[in-house]
């Protein structure tokens, strides 16, 4: 295993006891790995969360918005039909 995966393993490692609700010290203690290790890699992974989110909002959201807005408008417009 090559130094890039050992470490996306560990932060993946840290993001799965993250989740379980454990502390910086609890990973930490769990992984064998110093505390400021941990406190990088869950800013690394806050970064890539935030690029994402960032992604998402940029790309894929207003698209989804438009397709919602349109079809709450069709089904107001079928309802209307309906009533009359």
């Amino acid at each position: 295993m090559n130094q890039q995966n050992k470490i996306e393993w560990r932060r993946s490692k840290v993001m799965e006891l993250l989740v379980k609700g454990y502390n910086h010290y609890e990973i930490a203690k769990e992984l064998q790995i110093s505390r400021p290790t941990i406190s990088r890699d869950t800013e690394w992974l806050r970064n890539q969360a935030k690029e994402e989110l960032r992604q998402y909002v940029e790309e894929k959201l207003p698209e989804e918005h438009s397709r919602c807005l349109r079809g709450v408008n069709e089904v107001l417009k079928n309802g209307l039909e309906y009533r009359y």
